[in-house]
């Protein structure tokens, strides 16, 4: 359900500010995004360290 919602949102922000080659900025706002999910799911499963995150949520 969150998955499908954030899909839709990034889906329509990259249409609606799709200009040209902005390859570096997507990547940027991916992994801002990618980031924000993994805090949310080590909060949520109570994990610890950032690094045991990333490695289990990645």
């Amino acid at each position: 359900m969150i998955r499908a919602n954030l899909e839709l949102l990034l889906r329509g922000w990259s249409g609606y500010f799709h200009d040209g080659n902005c390859a570096k900025v997507f990547g940027r706002v991916r992994w801002f995004t990618e980031e924000r999910v993994r805090t949310q799911l080590r909060r949520r499963h109570q994990v610890r360290t950032r690094t045991r995150g990333y490695e289990r949520f990645s």
